[in-house]
């Protein structure tokens, strides 16, 4: 096997071969380790032990008193040391490992080898245990009402699919985690008109309450509700999972005139779904029972020998009237829901 000038010595079966073209002297420099053969033949065969890196030709011309030098550098056998060398690496690596070399991209875990030019410039065999572990993705879905406040330490007040956070999973490598945001809201507002208060959102659930010490008003669970006293009120609202109470409405103006019967007068269930009790507090004679609308347009009339409860029904539509009372020059008049 024959090489060129700054080649690589390689080995054949161990002996280097070597082409010169002196003619008659040679000379080999270095460290004293080559074995020279017949200096007339144009084919020269030297013989360099084990170890060695690098020689030195020198060609000294008959017809020529110049020197004229041929390096032959590098490794007698680039695999084997002191001048080729081998290594092994372990290393964990997230989806994929790019070679020291950087010609390969590994994307599995595996057994793998690499070639890197050493100090010498000689080819180092790398073997490779690469373990490599897998990234993941996940969507965190979350309902919240009005706002949230996620992972990322944001506070979120409307609905949400393409906010990422990226956190670490148990391998080691990224986990990233994609929102789902559902931000409901409830309308907790209401409208007043006199004594007629109306929650302004549709479809939900309603509970009317007393703001004079919060206490809920039995039976007031519908969108409107018709004040039957004077006070302040107000509406818990739910829907879409969310509840919120609204502010409180002040019903003023309303009258009731109990003076010519006392306060033992008493009107019964108010409000009412049609049938009621009227209690006088003491018995009397010759009754009147007379209901109107809040417009004052008479609607039925009952009348009675005399007693102290009474049963009537109210046949009209849903809403406020006002109940007359006439005994014997006595007056009352009652506001009157029905619901």
């Amino acid at each position: 096997m024959n090489t060129t000038e700054n080649g690589k010595i390689e080995t054949n079966n161990g002996t280097p071969i070597l082409t010169s073209n002196c003619p008659t002297d040679l000379q080999i420099t270095g460290n004293s380790f080559a074995q020279v053969g017949p200096l007339g033949s144009p084919v020269i065969t030297v013989s360099i032990p084990g170890g060695a890196t690098s020689i030195s030709i020198i060609c000294l011309p008959a017809s020529n008193n110049g020197v004229f030098t041929v390096d032959l550098l590098d490794c007698i056998n680039e695999l084997v040391p002191p001048c080729g060398t081998t290594g092994s690496l372990v290393a964990n690596s997230c989806d994929s490992y790019t070679s020291p070399s950087g010609n390969y991209t590994w994307t599995s875990t595996g057994l793998y080898s690499d070639t890197i030019p050493n100090a010498a410039g000689c080819d180092s065999v790398i073997s490779l245990d690469i373990t490599i572990n897998t990234s993941s993705v996940s969507t965190d879905t979350q309902v919240a009402c009005d706002s949230y406040m996620w992972i990322d330490g944001n506070t979120y007040t409307s609905s949400d699919s393409a906010s990422t956070y990226t956190l670490s999973n148990t391998a080691g490598c990224d986990s990233i985690v994609t929102l789902a945001l559902t931000i409901n809201t409830v309308d907790a507002s209401a409208g007043q008109v006199g004594e007629l208060l109306t929650a302004n959102e549709a479809g939900a659930t309603y509970q009317w309450l007393d703001c004079s010490d919060m206490s809920l008003i039995s039976g007031a669970t519908n969108q409107s509700y018709t004040a039957t006293a004077n006070g302040d009120y107000a509406v818990i609202v739910s829907a879409n999972g969310c509840t919120d109470t609204s502010a409180c409405l002040t019903v003023s103006g309303l009258s009731l005139t109990e003076e010519d019967f006392g306060n033992d007068l008493r009107l019964f269930p108010n409000p009412t779904n049609g049938n009621f009790s009227v209690d006088l507090g003491a018995n009397y004679q010759d009754i009147e029972f007379s209901l109107r609308d809040l417009s004052g347009r008479l609607i039925q009339t009952n009348y009675f020998d005399g007693g102290q409860l009474f049963e009537l029904k109210l046949n009209e539509s849903a809403g406020a009237y006002l109940l007359q009372i006439d005994s014997a020059g006595k007056l009352a008049t009652i506001r009157l829901v029905k619901e």
